[in-house]
């Protein structure tokens, strides 16, 4: 459930306009018709929550929040103050199942990452901005990082996607810039598009100390970073899978 379930990078409350759309059309039409799709598409019940958990035996418990359902607008992504990607009651409903599970891996599986940037000036759709700070969303995920460490909760790692390459990135508290370090260490994998066009790899946020350990994209294969290259680039098309032992 992400963005182009409705449209490029919306966010609820939107109004949009020309070229794509008329004057004054509300997002939350469109997003009231792509939910019900949404439903009748997944093995979800029908008016449940987006965000859940899945517990997979003893050693696999799966978070899949809900970024986009309760967003403040993206043009508010810098302030200072901090603004909501999950809101208040979905963060705790989140942190409390970390720290409750007792399975050996949790694995948070989102649509946006927490140290690539996404988005341009004005519209950043992820949690970053490019800018070292701990600015707007990325406020919760100060918040999520100081419960972990503050809890010792282990065995946390971030499967998401949205951007259109693939990438291990590391958040670690001796590269953060955000003025703050109390918090574990963090791998966070992203999965490209498997049919559509490739472009990155995206710049980062450096807040939590976010580098690229891996990285797939035009750029690594020598092509212009925003290149968009066409499916026909096979070996940037990406998918993946995951065992546990």
């Amino acid at each position: 459930w992400d963005d182009h379930e409705v449209t490029n990078n919306w966010w609820p409350g939107e109004i949009m306009g020309p070229p794509l759309y008329d004057e004054g059309t509300a997002v939350n039409s469109l997003y009231e018709a792509s939910l019900q799709a949404f439903y009748e598409f997944n093995p979800i019940a029908d008016g449940s929550l987006i965000y859940r958990k899945q517990r997979f035996g003893k050693h696999l418990e799966v978070f899949f929040p809900d970024f986009r359902s309760y967003r403040d607008p993206n043009p508010g992504n810098s302030d200072p103050e901090g603004i909501a990607m999950m809101g208040e009651e979905q963060l705790e409903w989140l942190k409390q199942g970390l720290k409750e599970s007792t399975a050996t891996w949790k694995i948070i599986s989102s649509h946006d990452p927490f140290g690539i940037v996404t988005g341009g000036n004005g519209d950043r759709d992820s949690f970053g901005q490019e800018d070292p700070a701990i600015l707007g969303r990325e406020l919760e995920v100060k918040d999520v990082l100081s419960f972990i460490h503050d809890n010792d909760i282990t065995g946390v790692v971030s499967l998401t996607s949205d951007v259109h390459f693939t990438a291990h990135v590391s958040l670690d508290p001796s590269r953060a810039e955000g003025n703050f370090t109390d918090f574990k260490p963090l791998d966070e994998f992203c999965i490209g598009p498997i049919h559509a066009g490739s472009f990155g790899p995206n710049f980062m946020d450096t807040s939590f100390g976010a580098l690229y350990e891996y990285e797939l994209g035009p750029l690594t294969k020598g092509y212009e970073r925003w290149a968009n290259l066409p499916p026909a680039e096979f070996d940037l098309q990406s998918f993946g899978y995951a065992s546990v032992d």
